[in-house]
């Protein structure tokens, strides 16, 4: 899910920063950008309506498998509406139409641009409510005759609010928050200032709006998500523990309520005092107290090797690395063409929204790699933690070498996290990989030095290349504002 939000913020920024159409959305023809938004997704979710009503009069002993069916159409639905959306934004026009009705609104307008996709995945998951409540219903009946904690059926209007508070708040929060931070700075700057002045002080301020954005970002996650802080308890101290042997600060460790649901943990912020560890619900309650330590200890392993700045660095790198390489390409491409185009202006459109097609393309396929290579890395850093929390019971640990024991422990939380968030193992993801393939990884550093980890060297190069090529755009750019280079 974390894509589709991702392309969705992509495609409206691109259209906010003027990217060409490939039609003029003012023109008569103009209703049909939001018939193109809403209507194809929309026969998809009225579809789906009548599929989920057939599948429920129907799944009696099949009912398992109805449920994956189901699950796979979601995906594939939520992938034809942000679809939808992002051809709207980059080659239709959507966000210009909105802008000759309502102007250029302070974050309003982007809210607006993506309000189609958001409005129908709330459809997509209404719809599928009356398969979700059966799971749940399920499930509730299993926790009680395990004496597990239990949590109440949310209404259908909960489980859609739910679902937006953990697949997309998450990320909207914070991205719409800096942008409209940035906007509102950058209206400030050029309403108390005026011509050459205004221009020279915009970046600046804008971008020091942005900083100050981000450092709120970790509370506005917090607020939205509903997170509270972790009792005082044992938990508590055990979690405590695996932070201060690790060296790494945090604001607080938070729980964050998924109705039992979801099991995950993540970091959030920069800065320690901004920052904190969050933990679901379902995560603290179903699983041990060694494999919450591994979940906590892998966590603590992105912020013991600053996954999250690097990723940051990360992205800039490669959408300026990419972006200047397309430029290159398409531009003599342009040149060659535009002498016997009909119409040079659509001949640059067409240019400029495949160019742009290709370079998030090779941004996601980068950034997924190097993601996952830091999964990896976290997985190690929370073996090599567990190796060291059990010297007093293993070998290994005092030989330097990663222990059985721990990869085992590891391996197992990483295996309940999937059976338990209803994941196939063997499903690759974006970011994280599968789940069997982080496993076999994992038994594979077994008996290995700990201060000597093959995927620590390949991080490292990682990061080494990264700040290569950053040094290199800089002395790119700095030749291009001196008027050294084309």
């Amino acid at each position: 899910m974390q894509i589709l939000v991702l392309l969705l913020l992509a495609s409206v920024m691109l259209a906010d920063q003027g990217m060409s159409s490939l039609v003029d959305p003012t023109s008569g023809y103009g209703w049909l950008v939001p018939l193109i938004a809403f209507g194809p997704p929309a026969v998809c979710v009225v579809i789906e309506y009548f599929v989920v009503k057939r599948t429920l009069q129907l799944a009696t002993s099949g009912f398992v498998s109805s449920v994956r069916r189901a699950s796979l159409r979601l995906r594939i639905l939520q992938w034809v509406v942000v679809g939808a959306t992002t051809v709207s934004l980059l080659g239709l026009g959507w966000l210009e139409l909105i802008r000759h009705v309502t102007g250029n609104l302070i974050i309003l307008d982007e809210l607006l641009g993506i309000l189609p996709a958001l409005f129908l995945l709330a459809m997509l998951w209404r719809v599928q409510w009356p398969l979700e409540r059966l799971l749940r219903e399920s499930v509730l009946v299993r926790r009680l005759d395990q004496g597990l904690p239990i949590h109440p059926v949310p209404t259908p209007g909960g489980y859609v609010i739910g679902q937006f508070r953990t697949h997309l708040l998450v990320i909207l929060i914070p991205a719409l928050m800096i942008l409209a931070l940035v906007e509102s700075a950058d209206l400030v700057t050029r309403t108390v200032f005026s011509g050459t002045e205004a221009s020279s002080l915009s970046g600046w301020i804008a971008g020091a709006a942005g900083v100050f954005g981000l450092v709120l970002t970790p509370f506005a996650i917090a607020w939205a998500i509903g997170a509270r802080s972790l009792s005082d308890g044992t938990m508590r101290r055990a979690m405590e523990l695996v932070l201060r042997d690790a060296g790494v600060r945090v604001r607080d460790i938070l729980v964050w309520p998924t109705g039992g649901s979801i099991l995950n943990g993540a970091v959030i912020g920069l800065l320690p005092r901004t920052r904190f560890v969050l933990l679901t619900d379902g995560l603290l309650e179903l699983l041990s107290l060694d494999q919450i330590r591994a979940v906590m200890a892998h966590e603590t392993g992105h912020l013991r090797y600053r996954h999250l700045p690097w990723t940051a660095v990360l992205l800039v790198v490669l959408i300026v690395g990419y972006g200047q390489l397309a430029e290159w390409i398409v531009n003599p491409i342009f040149q060659a063409m535009v002498t016997s185009s009909a119409n040079p202006e659509k001949l640059h459109s067409t240019l400029e929204v495949v160019g742009v097609v290709v370079v998030l393309g090779l941004c996601f396929l980068t950034f997924g790699a190097v993601s996952r290579r830091f999964e990896l890395q976290a997985d190690a850093a929370a073996a090599c933690d567990l190796t060291f929390r059990n010297r007093s019971e293993d070998a290994s640990s005092a030989a330097g070498v990663v222990s059985e024991h721990a990869v085992e422990l590891m391996s197992s939380a990483l295996g309940m996290v999937a059976t338990i968030n209803g994941l196939d193992p063997n499903r690759h993801t974006w970011r994280h990989g599968s789940i069997r393939w982080r496993q076999r990884r994992l038994k594979e550093i077994v008996g290995q030095p700990i201060q000597a980890l093959p995927i620590d060297v390949q991080v490292r190069l990682i990061k080494a290349s990264t700040l290569l090529l950053l040094g290199v755009f800089a002395l790119i750019w700095i030749g291009q504002s001196m008027d050294l280079l084309p």
